[in-house]
């Protein structure tokens, strides 16, 4: 059985993308449960008043500077890959360079990050990856981009999770829905500039909006991925939240035709 850790066993965890959103309040969190938390960004000055016990310049994107990061860390207990990057808008119009992007930050960005740290994880015979991925797993119009580097994300986490169980390392998948930040005004800008796609993209931009139920606060969303570095035996897939278990049920419940039916008929 894998035990977690907790106030009288903190862990020394590492957090990507903690400029704002989830992963400004996990360090807020995982500080005040008496973890040793070390923040990153792509520039540390944005995490003036972020309680941590280093803050540290990453981008997950750049291999230097992940070298760089894990060096100024040293070995870490646990790795909480939160930073990530949408752009909403149909795939046909989609720039092939923000699709790179995109997959480079969400599913390149987290293998870089797990590489770097999890050698030391499997020397000490003790560690915890946590993956922040998304309820939204299906074709959802003009999300087709972001849920597919989330898919690929929750693709390598079944495979790691597998491959490093015999060295005592943990790999956990959170499934968040709908949450209050600032990741969705931070999205990728597309222009569609095909007066055909103009229509539906609005129509679908209400249509993702109206879904929404139960949104969760930043603070109630890293609080309950805080759980997860203190659950013993944890499962691969955590939903994070009402919304996102209903989402997962869903998932499994709601065939193909009933999906594209109920879509198509929103829009």
């Amino acid at each position: 059985m894998s035990v977690g850790w907790s106030s009288k066993d903190p862990a020394r965890i590492l957090v990507t993308g903690c400029s704002s959103g989830i992963g400004r309040a996990l360090c807020t969190v995982l500080h005040d449960r008496g973890h040793h938390v070390i923040a990153t960004a792509r520039e540390s000055a944005q995490l003036t008043g972020v309680p941590a016990h280093a803050h540290i310049d990453l981008d997950v994107t750049n291999d230097a500077s992940i070298a760089a990061a894990a060096s100024a860390a040293g070995p870490v207990d646990v790795l909480i890959n939160n930073a990530g990057v949408t752009a909403w808008a149909p795939l046909e119009t989609m720039p092939i360079d923000t699709a790179k992007h995109v997959f480079d930050t969400n599913v390149w960005g987290t293998l870089r990050m797990c590489q770097a740290l999890l050698p030391s994880m499997r020397a000490a015979g003790r560690g915890r990856v946590i993956n922040v991925s998304s309820a939204a797993l299906r074709g959802y119009p003009l999300l087709g981009l972001y849920v597919a580097s989330k898919i690929a994300m929750e693709a390598l986490s079944e495979s790691m999770r597998l491959e490093l169980a015999a060295f005592g390392v943990d790999v956990i998948l959170a499934e968040p829905a709908a949450v209050v930040s600032s990741f969705g005004q931070n999205r990728m800008p597309v222009m569609v500039d095909d007066p055909s796609y103009r229509e539906l993209t609005e129509r679908a931009f209400r249509y993702l909006q109206g879904l929404r139920g139960t949104v969760l606060t930043s603070e109630e969303a890293a609080g309950a991925i805080a759980d997860l570095v203190e659950l013993d035996s944890p499962p691969l897939r955590v939903p994070i939240g009402e919304d996102a278990e209903r989402i997962a049920a869903e998932r499994h419940s709601v065939g193909d035709e009933q999906f594209e039916r109920s879509i198509l008929s929103a829009l």
